[in-house]
């Protein structure tokens, strides 16, 4: 918890693939257009099926996999998401080649190869989660008009609310709200929360960016993190409840989520440039006197980052001075073991990386790991196994997975890139053919490296793949 993120929607949603491990926004189009083509069903199940038969050329295209590397659903989509409850987000046609009398596609691709309901005319707005997801009706890219829509095809949306400026996935119920949620932004208002059946949950009364919605972790405080919209505090920083009512006035330059820390939870807040944190009460538990500060979930330790220095250390139990004194360029408190380490930091001599006791400030693994630039950090593979990141070989440039307690490395380092995907597997680029595959725990590929770009397999256990062919 340095920093606030501060961008904007995972509007392509979980898909974990080469495209997801940068951020980037969506050019939307003009309202005038977004709303004929939003509510116009297009390809329905007795008229053209633009998706059917085979494609000039299946290069580029997206299809469905099996663990063997052999097409289930041959290549013939734009974009594609692996199976949610047996149900698939698809897009026939990429809007940067797309004509109003052929415009792209979205739609839901059932188990039996079939769509859902009626292909819905407009670019992906955000991936399906809890039974809805969003679409870009405006798919030319004028201005913002994103439409939920449910599984059965059913819009979701408040009266007088045609589309949204922005919009986030669904999350579960969770301390926040008792049932599931998404955050989204009103074509003319701020950011609200909206139920499944297309209500405000919460009134869209918050400007700039509720940051919950970066994160998949449920809301464990029952608290929102928002700015204000309007009036004199406009754009400053505050913690409100689920009702939008605030439990601290906005009043900070800027704020992130509540997180759980040892004796509680807490969240960092900005004042004049520099970083404390405030307790879930309110109350400053850290004074606004550094570049950083983090909460070590399982020790009873704060780190903070010395902001004439740029090197982070742990502050005294007394938040009197420094226990361990800045010594680390960047640290990372995953994974996070109890009592009060290790956690992964930098060296700032050498730029590598290794693991330190944040309690004593000892290294614990020397450092021994690149990742490739200085705003990097190791990638944490939980999927492979508890303690275990992706991190390069300094001497030969490739990636593979390292063992935080030991420094050994339990994948070898043999691939150009490797990323968490799920449970058992990461994705893995082939530095040879540069090509992307899937690997085990083990570092053998479970499935081949013959792909332009792989997707979290869905619950049916095929993969979203991009043929190389």
């Amino acid at each position: 918890m340095v920093r606030p993120l501060r961008g904007r929607c995972a509007l392509i949603g979980p898909r974990v693939s080469v495209a997801a491990l940068t951020r980037r926004g969506l050019l939307l189009g003009s309202a005038a257009a977004a709303t004929s083509l939003a509510l116009a069903g297009c390809a329905g199940r007795g008229s053209r099926r633009p998706w059917e038969g085979e494609p000039e050329s299946a290069e580029g295209l997206w299809g469905f996999a099996d663990m063997s590397g052999a097409w289930a659903r041959p290549p013939r989509w734009h974009k594609a998401r692996g199976s949610v409850g047996g149900l698939a987000l698809v897009q026939h046609g990429d809007p940067a080649g797309a004509a109003e009398a052929d415009p792209p596609l979205v739609g839901l691709l059932g188990r039996d190869g079939e769509m859902a309901f009626d292909p819905i005319a407009g670019d992906y707005g955000c991936a399906l989660s809890q039974g809805a997801f969003a679409v870009d009706a405006d798919w030319e890219g004028h201005s913002k008009a994103l439409v939920y829509y449910g599984t059965d095809g059913r819009r979701l949306a408040p009266a007088g609310e045609e589309t949204f400026e922005d919009a986030c996935p669904f999350r579960p119920a969770d301390a926040l709200f008792g049932e599931p949620y998404a955050f989204a932004r009103a074509s003319e208002g701020g950011w609200g929360a909206l139920s499944l059946d297309g209500s405000w949950l919460m009134a869209p009364s918050f400007r700039g960016e509720v940051m919950d919605r970066l994160y998949d972790e449920p809301n464990e405080a029952g608290l929102l993190v928002a700015s204000a919209s309007s009036g004199h505090f406009k754009g400053s920083w505050g913690v409100a409840d689920a009702s939008g009512s605030w439990v601290v006035g906005p009043r900070y330059d800027g704020m992130e989520r509540f997180v759980a820390g040892h004796g509680g939870l807490f969240a960092a807040f900005e004042e004049g440039g520099l970083w404390g944190a405030l307790a879930q009460d309110g109350s400053v538990a850290v004074p606004a006197a550094y570049g950083g500060v983090d909460r070590l979930a399982d020790a009873d330790l704060w780190l903070a980052e010395d902001p004439e220095s740029g090197l982070w250390g742990t502050l005294s139990g007394d938040l009197s001075g420094w226990e361990v004194s800045p010594r680390w360029s960047a640290r990372v408190s995953f994974p996070a073991p109890p009592s009060a380490g290790p956690m992964l930091a930098r060296d700032p001599e050498s730029g590598l990386w290794g693991t330190a006791s944040p309690g004593d400030g000892s290294w614990v693994v020397e450092p021994r790991w690149d990742v490739g630039g200085d705003d990097r950090y190791p990638i944490p593979l939980g999927g492979l196994g508890p303690g275990l990141v992706s991190v390069a070989d300094p001497e030969g440039g490739l990636w593979g997975a390292a063992d935080t307690s030991t420094g050994e490395w339990a994948v070898a380092p043999s691939y150009s890139w490797l990323a968490d995907l799920a449970p058992g597997l990461a994705l893995a680029c082939d530095p040879e053919g540069g090509l992307w595959g899937l690997v085990d725990a083990s570092g053998s590929w479970a499935l081949a490296p013959a792909f332009k770009d792989l997707g979290r397999p869905g619950d049916d256990g095929l993969v979203p793949a991009r043929s190389a062919e």
